[in-house]
């Protein structure tokens, strides 16, 4: 996450150059341009978060209910659609979680304070990656970049 942040920072600075010249032409100093893009980065990660945590909740509570969905899905396209494809004369049904390899459901523990420390982490990681195109958007000159516009 924090690597996809940080390349669509470089993708924004690198969109931008132009809206960056003419604030600084206009007197916005370097650590206000580094300060933007640092905020950006770190509102992105934050809603990131927001939307990641609950569907990861979501989706590891319900994880056996989702596995046995995907099984009857398989099996009925196997079933229904296998004989179209080859010669089936036997039809034996497909078990993701079969008790005689593995467990027969997938045993699901959330532990709350794990789930803050990755969240604190990634903020951080998502602060550190953002400090290197922030800093590349608050070094850019103005007059070069309007000279190429």
């Amino acid at each position: 996450a924090s690597v996809n942040i940080s390349q669509a920072l470089v993708m924004l600075v690198m969109e931008r150059k132009a809206e960056i010249a003419i604030l600084k032409a206009n007197g916005a100093s370097s650590t206000f341009i580094v300060a933007c893009f640092l905020t950006s980065g770190f509102i992105t990660s934050v809603l990131g978060l927001l939307m990641g945590i609950p569907i990861g909740i979501l989706i590891s509570i319900h994880i056996n209910e989702i596995l046995s969905m995907v099984e009857k899905i398989l099996n009925y396209i196997f079933y229904y659609f296998g004989f179209f494809f080859a010669a089936m004369d036997v039809y034996s049904e497909i078990r993701l979680l079969d008790p005689a390899y593995y467990l027969e459901s997938i045993p699901v523990v959330l532990n709350f304070g794990e789930l803050f420390f990755v969240a604190t982490i990634t903020l951080i990681l998502s602060l550190v990656v953002s400090i290197i195109p922030s800093i590349k958007a608050g070094n850019e000159k103005p007059l070069a970049i309007m000279r190429k516009i």
